[in-house]
């Protein structure tokens, strides 16, 4: 699958062919008291150090929520997380091989 990916201070956003897709830049730690499981769709990431709201989920539901614009932003762990977001949410949930382009840098 051909993907286009800008992870912006702002907004991740991803195109495919047939899809086009943002959500905020925001990641944030979940709380059990906001898990809803009556059909919303909440982005959750789960890496080697943790669970992880990501975009609206994040704005809406998240204790703690973290948002950077330095020069250090793509070595940064929310850069990564969220880049798995996107991943994630341009698969069609089962093994998917990806050619990713990037917005700069």
């Amino acid at each position: 699958m051909k993907l286009g990916i800008d992870l912006g201070y702002n907004a991740v956003k991803i195109k495919t062919r047939k899809t086009v897709t943002a959500f905020p830049s925001v990641v944030g730690t979940p709380e059990r008291a906001s898990f809803s499981f009556n059909g919303h769709t909440d982005m959750i990431i789960h890496t080697d150090d943790g669970q992880w709201l990501i975009g609206e989920s994040a704005v809406a539901q998240s204790r703690f929520a973290s948002r950077r614009e330095d020069r250090n932003w793509i070595h940064s762990p929310e850069y990564y997380r969220l880049m798995l977001a996107a991943l994630t949410e341009a698969s069609s949930g089962s093994s998917t091989e990806f050619a990713v382009v990037t917005g700069l840098p």
